[in-house]
């Protein structure tokens, strides 16, 4: 059992911060195994040392459908409620009210759903997000608090005062009660920063800068950023503010502001600018639907063993769905052919192996992989239109 670092920050934040407002728990469903504890903060922290745990928060908002899908189909498998009640203390947080206002502004959440996980002296491990499975969310979780280094330390874990602006509390709250600042309000607070790499500098920088100056100044700041707030967090919003130079680039059909944007990759994001180079090029050039040059693309990483399944995949999708021409399309079949080999009884990438044979002119393949398909689909998953199209006109006389 891991022990967790006590931290006498924790004793003397008890003495000046009120933090007795309590965690709210939303509904919990009767098959629900995980296991949702309430309380204060301080009181979830305190049982989190005294039973040598984490404390785990579900950040969810009331109008979050993934969260709701979380609840239903991962919270409620019983295995993950055993391994959760193992090691972490675990509460669920609406993160438009309360307390949960305070956690969102000081970690930075703006999307849903997502996860913290603290120790038992308030300090950020790590952070996770999205909706996954049971088994895949067990694993992911387990890799990030314990096989995976832990985030930086913040110098104040339990201090949610700070001097964080008025207006930026109000962009937290519910939709009815949200008050969004204006460019001009931003700038002039920014400008009256001494510095800007602070835990409240950056958390407006982070939420509201999508480029121009401040943007700019993000990227000059990365190597201390990183160092403060991680890697993950900080290379997520370089990409994001590359991101908005490619979406311009689309916009004016400029190929020179998307090659400046693939160098920016490369020099700010590190290690994973190469990843991220492919997705921009290949999203370039679907959104101008060029897809000789998206195939090319997806052929030349191809060639160097550079392109993960699960994004060959999706490729392959979007060309299908992009009706691209048969020659494309047969391209991509040669692309996943070998992964629908490996996973024989995957009915989803089968169905789309036989999409792209039908479609590039190769009926007679498209046929049997049509009725291999249709064998090997699971009872609780709903037939594909297309697979029984396929069927029906083979069975008519």
């Amino acid at each position: 059992m891991l022990t967790l670092m006590s931290h006498s920050y924790l004793r003397r934040a008890q003495g000046r911060l009120s933090l007795c407002i309590l965690l709210t728990c939303a509904p919990v469903l009767l098959c629900a195994q995980v296991q949702w504890q309430e309380g204060s903060l301080q009181e979830l922290l305190q049982e989190a040392k005294e039973e040598e745990k984490f404390l785990f928060i579900d950040a969810y908002t009331d109008w979050c459908g993934w969260c709701k899908v979380m609840d239903e189909k991962s919270f409620s498998d019983p295995d993950l409620g055993q391994y959760m009640s193992e090691h972490f203390v675990s509460s669920k947080v609406n993160m438009e009210e309360g307390i949960g206002v305070d956690l969102a502004m000081k970690h930075r959440v703006t999307s849903y759903p997502s996860y913290l996980v603290l120790r038992s002296d308030g300090q950020l491990h790590c952070r996770l997000s999205g909706f996954l499975e049971a088994d895949a969310f067990r694993q992911k979780l387990h890799a990030a608090v314990f096989d995976q280094d832990p985030l930086p330390e913040g110098k104040a874990p339990l201090d949610f005062v700070m001097d964080y602006p008025d207006w930026h509390r109000q962009s937290f709250l519910k939709r009815k009660d949200r008050v969004n600042p204006t460019g001009e309000v931003i700038q002039d607070w920014l400008a009256s920063r001494e510095m800007l790499y602070d835990e409240v500098s950056w958390g407006v920088l982070s939420r509201y800068v999508g480029g121009g100056p401040y943007g700019k100044i993000i990227l000059e700041m990365r190597d201390s950023l990183i160092e403060r707030y991680g890697k993950d967090e900080v290379n997520s919003k370089i990409s994001s503010l590359i991101f908005n130079d490619v979406k311009t680039a689309i916009k004016d059909d400029n190929r020179e502001l998307l090659d400046a944007a693939l160098a920016a990759c490369e020099e700010y994001l590190g290690e994973d600018g190469k990843t991220y180079q492919l997705r921009y090029r290949l999203y370039y050039y679907q959104m101008l639907k060029n897809w000789e040059a998206f195939a090319q693309v997806v052929e030349t990483h191809r060639a160097a063993n550079q392109v993960e399944d699960a994004l060959l995949l999706q490729a392959a999708k979007t060309l299908e769905r992009g009706q691209a021409e048969a020659e494309l399309l047969s391209k991509a079949a040669g692309w996943i052919k070998a992964i629908v080999e490996q996973a024989p009884g995957d009915y989803g990438n089968m169905v789309l192996y036989t999409k792209l044979l039908y479609k590039s002119g190769q009926e007679q393949e498209a046929l049997e992989q049509a009725r291999m398909a249709q064998s090997i689909r699971g009872e609780d998953e709903q037939e594909d239109d297309f697979i029984q199209s396929i069927l029906s006109k083979q069975n008519k006389p």
